[in-house]
């Protein structure tokens, strides 16, 4: 959280000293939609370690996810090299986790288990950008808070999928941190596309949260056995048009040759 709000007041002394220069601000909206690769970091506590000693996470498989995703930037460009955004942005963030756990707790039979975990949020982002405004090739780094609204569990009793499917949703349910602060960066290509890399500063899970059944005797929902549970992506995404970047381009061009 310190790293956040250390992130957003420097970004917004920032626009606030260049807002006074001299300049051509240039106001326009983009579209924030991404397609997002995302993995998590979890680990189980060392008393539940202790107790169940053949419990494992063995892996933090990528999830893919390209639905839904939607939003709009709101950019002020404050002159050809330097801007900032804002804007308000719709995901479908999660992670997922092969583990090996005991069917109930202290027993000596395990079973594997693949557990996707996600939630839907709203985001409220706030970055500044720097580099060729114009010909919308640029740096940006900043942070957002989300709030996470839409929760939704499965599981299956294997490491690939396979057997019966259990689910699980909730709205506005008590298994995910319900505000989710992040850091990004990223860089804005010329061609149209957007590279960006984000982290969450807090745990992405509820630890004090039980747990349910699924309507069976094994509680793999138990959140209070992990004592770490971060999560990052990186998002692809199109803001721009690159034939509308080309049209900019000559226009600015035309610009400066009648002057």
């Amino acid at each position: 959280m310190y790293l956040l709000r250390s992130t957003l007041t420097a970004i917004t002394l920032s626009i606030l000293f260049l807002a006074t220069a001299k300049a051509q601000v240039s106001r326009y909206f983009s579209p924030s939609d991404e397609i997002i690769f995302s993995w998590g970091n979890l680990a189980l506590t060392n008393s539940y370690k202790l107790e169940n000693p053949k419990a494992e996470i063995t892996g933090h498989p990528v999830r893919f996810t390209c639905f839904l995703h939607a939003g709009r930037n709101y950019n002020i460009d404050l002159n050809k090299h330097l801007g900032f955004f804002s804007g308000l942005g719709l995901r479908n963030v999660g992670v997922i986790t092969n583990e090996i756990l005991p069917v109930v707790e202290g027993s000596t039979e395990y079973f594997d288990v693949k557990i996707v975990r996600r939630t839907y949020s709203l985001g409220v982002p706030l970055a500044i950008k720097a580099g060729m405004l114009e010909k919308e090739s640029f740096f940006y780094a900043g942070g957002e808070i989300e709030w996470a609204f839409a929760y939704k569990e499965k599981f299956w009793e294997s490491h690939n999928r396979k057997g019966t499917k259990h689910k699980y949703s909730e709205f506005t349910g008590n298994q995910v941190k319900p505000f989710l602060p992040s850091v990004m960066v990223g860089f804005q290509f010329k061609n149209g596309a957007n590279l960006k890399f984000k982290y969450y500063l807090t745990d992405f899970l509820n630890h004090n949260y039980k747990g349910r059944s699924f309507g069976t005797k094994k509680v793999v929902s138990d959140l209070t056995r992990y004592k770490e549970s971060r999560m990052l992506y990186i998002a692809l995404s199109w803001p721009f048009d690159p034939k509308e970047i080309t049209k900019k381009e000559e226009k600015s061009e035309f610009a400066s040759f009648v002057k």
